[in-house]
Parts: C-alpha cells; sequence; structure tokens
C-alpha cells in the first residue's frame, strides 16, 4: 500500500473531474460547430434572377426602373450573404481553436490521470481499494437485506399483535362482566370511605377495558365530585390506596405510609376524618396506617378531634423528627439528599 495514498487519490479525483469537466465543455463546443456549418450551408430562399425570370415568363414588360431596383436587391443581398459568411467563418475558426486548446488539455489530464493509476497499481493500492469497495458493497447489501427482512418481520408482529389485542379485548370484556358482582363490592367500599372524610358526595370507582395499542389493559380511576381541587383529590388517594390495603388482594402489605404532603392542603375536619377512619380499618383488619405530619398540620388537627385527641394524635407517635444537622432525627436515621425533578 502506497504510503501516500490518499493524496493520490485525491489527485486522481481531482483529474478525473477536469477531464469530465473539459469533456464536457467540448461537446458544447462540437454542438456549436454544428450549428455553424449548417448556417454556412444555408442559402437564400429565392434569388432575384428568379423574380425576373418569373415576370418574363407571365410576358409581363418590367420597367427600367424595377429591373434596377432588383438589381440593387440582388447586390445587397450579396453583400449580407458575404459580411454574414465572414461573420460565420471568424466565429467557425476561433471555435475551433477554442476547442483545439481543450482537446491539448485533455489530452494532458489523461496522460497524468494515468501516471497517477499507474503508480497507485504499481503499489497495489487499487486492488486494495477495489477489494475494500467490493466488500463494503457486500456490507451494504447485507445491511438491506437485513434490512427487509426486520421490517417484514415488524410487519408481522403487528399483525399478529392486533390480532392477540382483539382477542384479549374479547376476553376482557367477558371477564369484567362475569366480575360485575365484585366490582359493585369494590365501589361500595370506596364510597363508604368516600362519605366518613366528605358526607353524601357522589363517589366511585371505574374499571375499562382499555383496547389502546398500550400495555396497560385495565383503566381504573377513582373519583370524588369535585376533586379537582388539591384537597379533594389527596382525600381521593387516601381512600383508594387504603381500599387496596384493606382488601389484601395480590398482596401480603399489612401496613399503609403517607407522607405530610398527603394532608397539605386538606380541611384540618377532613384530616380528623381521614385518621378515624384509619384507625377504625386497622384495628378491624390489624393492620397499620403510618403518616408523617408537619408541627403546624398536627397541631390544627389536633384541635378539632375532641375525646379522639391522646387516641388519634398524642398515643400513637412513635418518632419525631427533627433538623439535627447529623441526621439522627431524620425518618431513617441518616441524612438522604434527594435529587428531585424540577417538575
Amino acid at each position: 500500500m502506497a504510503e501516500n495514498y490518499a493524496d493520490r487519490e485525491r489527485r486522481a479525483d481531482d483529474l478525473h473531474r477536469q477531464i469530465g469537466d473539459l469533456g464536457n465543455r467540448v461537446v458544447v463546443l462540437k454542438t456549436v460547430l454544428g450549428d455553424l456549418e449548417l448556417s454556412l450551408r444555408a442559402q437564400p430562399d429565392v434569388a432575384p434572377e428568379r423574380v425576373v425570370a418569373a415576370y418574363a415568363e407571365a410576358a409581363v414588360a418590367l420597367p427600367d426602373a424595377v429591373v434596377k431596383r432588383l438589381d440593387e436587391v440582388r447586390e445587397f443581398h450579396r453583400r449580407l450573404e458575404e459580411n454574414r459568411r465572414n461573420r460565420l467563418g471568424k466565429e467557425y475558426a476561433a471555435t475551433e481553436q477554442q476547442m483545439a486548446a481543450l482537446n491539448v488539455r485533455l489530452t494532458g489530464l489523461r496522460a497524468e490521470l494515468d501516471a497517477e493509476l499507474q503508480f497507485l497499481n504499481a503499489h497495489r493500492a487499487l486492488d486494495e481499494y477495489a477489494a475494500n469497495n467490493a466488500h463494503l458493497t457486500a456490507l451494504k447489501g447485507r445491511e438491506q437485506r437485513i434490512r427487509d427482512y426486520l421490517r417484514l418481520l415488524s410487519q408481522y408482529t403487528e399483525e399478529a399483535q392486533k390480532v392477540e389485542m382483539a382477542q384479549a379485548t374479547v376476553e376482557t370484556n367477558a371477564q369484567l362482566k362475569a366480575a360485575r358482582g365484585h366490582l359493585e363490592q369494590l365501589k361500595g367500599r370506596f364510597r363508604e370511605f368516600s362519605r366518613e372524610l366528605y358526607g353524601a358526595v357522589p363517589a366511585g370507582l371505574t374499571v375499562k377495558n382499555n383496547d389502546g395499542e398500550n400495555q396497560c389493559r385495565y383503566d381504573i380511576e377513582a373519583h370524588i365530585e369535585s376533586d379537582a381541587g388539591d384537597g379533594i383529590n389527596q382525600g381521593k388517594i387516601f381512600c383508594y390506596d387504603l381500599l387496596l390495603l384493606a382488601l389484601r388482594q395480590r398482596h401480603r402489605m399489612g401496613f399503609l405510609f403517607h407522607d405530610s404532603r398527603l394532608f397539605a392542603h386538606m380541611d384540618p375536619r377532613q384530616r380528623v376524618s381521614l385518621f378515624r377512619l384509619a384507625d377504625r380499618v386497622c384495628r378491624e383488619a390489624g393492620l397499620q396506617y403510618i403518616a408523617s405530619l408537619n408541627d403546624d398540620t398536627l397541631e390544627a388537627t389536633k384541635g378539632l378531634a375532641g375525646e379522639d385527641t391522646d387516641r388519634l394524635f398524642v398515643d400513637p407517635i412513635r418518632l419525631e423528627l427533627t433538623d439535627a444537622p447529623d441526621g439522627s432525627g431524620k425518618l431513617l436515621g441518616i441524612q438522604i439528599d434527594m435529587k428531585y425533578d424540577a417538575d
């Protein structure tokens, strides 16, 4: 392999480009020469003599003035034709000279290109290049075949998934119909929890068959009227989480934990109702409810609990969290710096 193969290759490519450009210009000049030759061979359609002869044959006597006029026209056309031929002849000669110069330059460039190619061939560079180019072509062909295969496989998979999803949709609808009684019990339990917090406010659960192209088979939504507000929305989350804990289905969790953020925007009266509900459900089912509360939230809630204050907000306290520098007052006994997303 020649050490300066890249430079030689670039030089050969540049020579090839120049030869192509000059060849195009030679072709254009050949076309121009052909047009000039055609123009030089062109003759007037009707000569003045033919006009005179035509009048003579018609036995029409032409006045001398008319004949003289025809002679002047003939002389004018002769001079015009002569000037035209002189101009076209000069243009033809200049074009020939220009094309000859281009041909000389083309010959030189072709000689230089031949020399470059002979040098590369002598140093085996062209063989290496040809081998690499053939290998690259083979790889590109293989890549295209793989792409075609993957495309066909994707189409087949999509069609198979559509058939499978359609069958799953039918089966899910049948399953939802069969489980309608159980779903009504779940909805009733959720409404029971909601009434203890907000009274006779419309609330419930909906379980729908999600027949879209996704991995979520069921759309489960909890709803309490006016839950667009932060406080009621947090109450809805509590009722749904407590329902999952109380059901004890498909899990073995025996406790439920809520952070203080759940109670931040909740009305103090609903907080009291919430802890009374959690206390009752957990005592009945032998479960545990854990919540972290800020001091201001706790004090505002204790004032409305009446005789249940000690039972709900004093006796159950197991840990008081502080801002001790060493982290000993934290929930886990150590300082943890969490990197929360901005949103």
